[in-house]
């Protein structure tokens, strides 16, 4: 977990979009790494954990984490409705920033299956009431 909050801060901070807040729960970010490791799979079958070296030098994986996360966020917001405006921020942050560094649009109230791989992304947009079956 660490890793990836190193790596997210990397990726945020170095971006023009370090102003954002990028603020969520350690329960969001673990949720989606759960969720991610089977898209991760898609691209590396053989590796039993989610390498982040591996992730830093695939965008259509940076893309697909920002995603995973960023939707948690908003399915967070309509489940409890707790973080208000807050968070609401905060998926559009990591939105933004999936498509900034991956170079593909995965709206996050798109809904996607686990194991999605996208080979050639740059330029790709899965709109807002897509939805996207498992494995694909």
């Amino acid at each position: 977990m660490l890793e990836f909050r190193k790596l997210l801060d990397i990726w945020t901070s170095n971006s023009w979009l370090c102003s954002h807040d990028f603020k969520c729960d350690d329960q969001i970010i673990e949720e989606s790494i759960r969720v991610f490791q089977s898209d991760y799979s898609r691209w590396y079958p053989n590796d039993r954990t989610i390498n982040v070296y591996n992730i830093q030098y695939t965008p259509q994986l940076i893309a697909m984490l920002l995603y995973r996360i960023s939707r948690n966020v908003y399915l967070s917001n309509l489940k409890s409705n707790v973080y208000g405006e807050f968070m609401g921020g905060v998926k559009d942050a990591y939105s933004l920033l999936a498509r900034h560094i991956g170079q593909i649009e995965l709206f996050y109230s798109a809904d996607i299956g686990e194991g999605l791989r996208i080979n050639h992304g740059v330029g790709t947009v899965v709109g807002a009431r897509c939805k996207i079956g498992k494995i694909v």
